[in-house]
């Protein structure tokens, strides 16, 4: 996983600053790794929340509709799909974002 402070790939329309983003997100799905992914978003919540703000955002393939319900059932709100173009070897990407509450 990577925390950045700026995408402006998949959020070209988002000013820098407002929000961290999650990238590259991976975690063992096996009965071993059961909930690591959960611990690493909480992870990324909290270092947000230190460095004062409000927003965590992050995106997956928008046909992965488990993943999707994952990061929703988590707290995540969809916010769009983002199209890379005709030309692009890309898949849509569905945005979420979290707004975290003050700690």
């Amino acid at each position: 996983m990577r925390l950045l402070d700026e995408d402006p790939h998949i959020w070209p329309e988002e000013p820098v600053g407002g929000a961290l983003y999650v990238h590259g997100l991976m975690a063992d799905r096996t009965r071993a790794g059961r909930g690591t992914g959960g611990r690493l978003l909480t992870w990324a919540e909290e270092r947000a929340r230190e460095r004062g703000l409000h927003t965590v955002r992050l995106d997956c393939v928008a046909h992965n509709h488990a993943l999707r319900s994952y990061y929703e059932h988590r707290g995540y709100l969809r916010r769009a799909t983002h199209d890379f173009g005709p030309d692009s070897a890309l898949h849509p990407v569905m945005r979420y974002e979290k707004p975290l509450d003050p700690r």
